[in-house]
């Protein structure tokens, strides 16, 4: 399975995307990284803030750098949800209502759905005895 997913190189950055999704991206050459040569070595990063950051040392880099990439986490088109067997039929109602309205205010609507049911998920664990953080918590 890892080897087919070193075969899976993609042009150009990974998606921008602030979630801290992870990818494997190969710099273009002569680029430094914090003043240093890098030596063309494939660099394991998360997506935050329109920047990269690489997992190991934490160094900033910038999307217009990446020669390729792997995408680590993908995340899935509707249709792949669509056709998920594992779906669940909630969630799957929920994409094809989403579908016929204004894709902007639909996702806006699901981050706060999203935020929502965590805050609600954590309360109903703290509520049963198991200690509980999320990104949501510190931010209030």
């Amino acid at each position: 399975m890892l080897q087919n997913l070193l075969n899976d190189w993609k042009p150009g950055p990974p998606p921008v995307r602030d979630d801290g999704g992870l990818a494997i991206v190969e710099l273009a050459k002569g680029v430094q990284v914090d003043g240093q040569p890098h030596f063309s070595q494939p660099v394991i990063v998360a997506r935050w803030n329109s920047k990269l950051r690489a997992t190991a040392g934490g160094h900033r880099l910038s999307y217009e750098n990446v020669l390729r990439h792997i995408d680590l986490a993908p995340v899935p088109t509707v249709e792949e949800v669509l056709g998920d067997q594992c779906a669940s039929a909630w969630l799957k109602s929920c994409l094809v209502e989403a579908a016929a309205r204004d894709p902007v205010d639909a996702a806006a609507d699901a981050e706060v759905l999203a935020h929502v049911l965590k805050d609600r998920a954590a309360s109903c664990l703290r509520a049963s005895g198991i200690s509980v953080r999320h990104e949501s918590e510190g931010q209030r």
